[in-house]
């Protein structure tokens, strides 16, 4: 491809992230809802963990990583214990009643209502479909038909898919059809030397693709709590070369909780 080729094909990219339709919309069914923090709490055996779970909850709720025993050190849990939990197929009703939505799943909402008024301006008023994917746990029917009618609520026209694929082992060609994606580890999307990866750097698959996912930090590279806001602007300052990259937040509130138990 010549130069001026390469460059018409950028401007042409660029006038897609502008004034393109939003037609599909990736996500990860564990970046609304917190299935580690609701194995957390069927751990909980006496009304004081209760307290000092309260007592954490501002800490892990800006949390920069994808673990949750260690925001919780009193409790003497490990990751394998929560792992495990996730994994018990006898758990899964009740994990998908007791695990808590976060605010990550309100500006899930947000956006696809704002994506949907931005395509009633360049695409007719064009519904985006979704595809949910749920990686870490076989959701019963029943809750996840409820969580799905609940979406449909709100966007009557709404259609969903649900996938359940080990996060991003999707086909790339079927992945990257995506417009919009909310993702819970951005870390491992870009996972050097995969397809995927291929995509997002070096072919600019990605390029006016929207990507919204959890703050992460490798905290086995980075030991100083002090050099985290700095690797995170830095982090999300490479990643917006490739894509329209921001950070979604994940909090939880102590409403959250006692309505889920």
């Amino acid at each position: 491809m010549t130069e001026s080729a390469s460059f018409n094909k950028l401007q042409a990219k660029m006038f897609d992230s502008e004034h393109g339709a939003i037609n599909k919309i990736y996500v990860d069914m564990e970046l609304l809802q917190d299935l580690k923090f609701g194995a957390l709490l069927t751990t909980i055996t006496v009304k004081e963990e209760l307290s000092y779970i309260y007592s954490k909850l501002a800490e892990y709720s800006n949390r920069t990583d994808l673990n949750i025993c260690s925001y919780f050190p009193a409790l003497k849990k490990k990751e394998a214990d929560i792992s495990a939990i996730i994994s018990n197929p006898d758990m899964k009703y009740k994990l998908a009643v007791i695990s808590p939505f976060t605010t990550a799943y309100d500006e899930f909402i947000a956006i696809l209502m704002s994506a949907i008024r931005h395509n009633s301006v360049v695409a007719n008023g064009a519904i985006p479909s979704i595809t949910l994917n749920i990686a870490d746990m076989p959701y019963p029917i029943d809750v996840l038909d409820a969580f799905i009618n609940n979406l449909k609520r709100l966007v009557p026209k709404l259609a969903v898919t649900v996938t359940t694929y080990p996060r991003y082992s999707m086909s790339t060609s079927t992945f990257i059809t995506h417009d919009m994606f909310f993702l819970l580890e951005m870390h491992n999307l870009v996972k050097e030397f995969t397809p995927i990866a291929v995509e997002f750097v070096q072919n600019g698959s990605f390029f006016g693709k929207k990507l919204y996912a959890l703050p992460y930090i490798d905290k086995t590279l980075h030991k100083d709590p002090n050099d985290y806001d700095k690797i995170l602007v830095s982090t999300e300052y490479g990643l917006g070369i490739y894509c329209d990259f921001k950070y979604i937040s994940s909090q939880l509130v102590t409403e959250t909780i006692n309505a889920s138990r």
